[in-house]
């Protein structure tokens, strides 16, 4: 399935490069809108993007490692139970998440 911020990205600086999504700096245009289409808060700009790369390398990525509350995960089957759960919740309180 093709990310959202691969679609968004007409420069072809995001794409799928087999399960993941990488990043090409130089074909970047910083025009940030991979940023607005990505619902995970992974890619940013500063006049040109940058996207989260896990940590290509390590183990575990370093943010995941280090968090003192546990509440990070690359387990994205667990991060979309947390999420409907948050849904849920606020859903039963009569609010939005």
């Amino acid at each position: 399935e093709e990310a959202s911020c691969t679609i968004a990205c007409f420069s072809g600086a995001l794409y799928k490069d087999g399960e993941r999504t990488a990043f090409d700096v130089k074909k970047c245009t910083g025009c940030g809108l991979c940023s607005l289409a990505c619902p995970y808060g992974v890619v940013w700009t500063d006049k040109i993007a940058h996207k989260c790369d896990l940590c290509e390398g390590r183990a575990e990525p370093a943010c995941v490692a280090t968090c003192p509350a546990n509440a990070l995960t690359t387990d994205y089957e667990l991060a979309s139970r947390r999420e409907r759960a948050r849904a849920a919740r606020a859903a039963a309180k009569g609010g939005r998440r």
